[in-house]
This record gives structure tokens, C-alpha cells and sequence, in this order.
């Protein structure tokens, strides 16, 4: 289910804010209270934190004015954080040691 980032009111007279800048790509697994971006106004910056975990999709480049309730981004909740990839040289030390596993097994060792 998707959850709506929306830009909070930073203070009782701004009305706008400027997104400084995303501290994850679109697309990107986002862990609960995560910083996510910054905002800016003339008078303070503020940290937008994703409020559940899932995979972000970015709906306001940086550098855009928004107003104070502007959707800035989506979190896909459903979707489960991404198993990390093995480096090649993980995959060779688990072939080597697959084959020395089945030799041994096979009583060539």
C-alpha cells in the first residue's frame, strides 16, 4: 500500500519550501524514520524522514518550490527490502568451497 510523503508546515507564516536535496535515489529501500531529503525555506532547513519502510518513488525533483502539503514522494509499502548481491569474489570462495565439499564427499580428498 502506498504511504504519501507530504511536506509538513515548517512553521506558522512559511507557506513554501524549496527541496534542497533527496539523500536517496528513486526506487531506492527506505527504512522507517530514514532521512530521506531536506527541505529549505529562507528561514530553516528540515530533514523529511520516511515514515515506513518500502521502496521510495520520488514525485518532486530537487530545486522545486512546493507548497506546504505538497506529495514530495510515495513509499510502496509491500515490497520487501532487496537481499544484497554477492561480489564475484564471494561467489568464487562458495564454488571453492562447494568443490571441496563434494570431493570430500566423494572420498577424493
Amino acid at each position: 500500500m502506498p504511504y504519501e510523503i507530504c511536506l509538513p508546515s515548517p512553521g506558522e507564516s512559511i507557506t513554501e519550501a524549496e527541496v534542497a536535496s533527496w539523500m536517496k535515489e528513486d526506487g531506492e529501500f527506505v527504512e522507517k524514520d530514514e532521512v530521506i531529503c531536506e527541505v529549505e525555506t529562507d528561514k530553516a532547513s528540515l530533514e523529511i524522514s520516511a515514515e515506513c519502510s518500502g521502496t521510495l518513488r520520488i514525485q518532486v525533483e530537487e530545486g522545486a518550490v512546493v507548497e506546504v502539503g505538497a506529495i514530495l514522494a510515495v513509499i510502496d509499502e509491500g515490497d520487501q527490502k532487496p537481499q544484497p548481491k554477492l561480489t564475484q569474489s564471494q561467489m568464487l570462495r562458495i564454488l571453492k568451497l562447494q568443490k571441496l565439499l563434494l570431493l570430500r564427499d566423494m572420498d577424493l580428498l
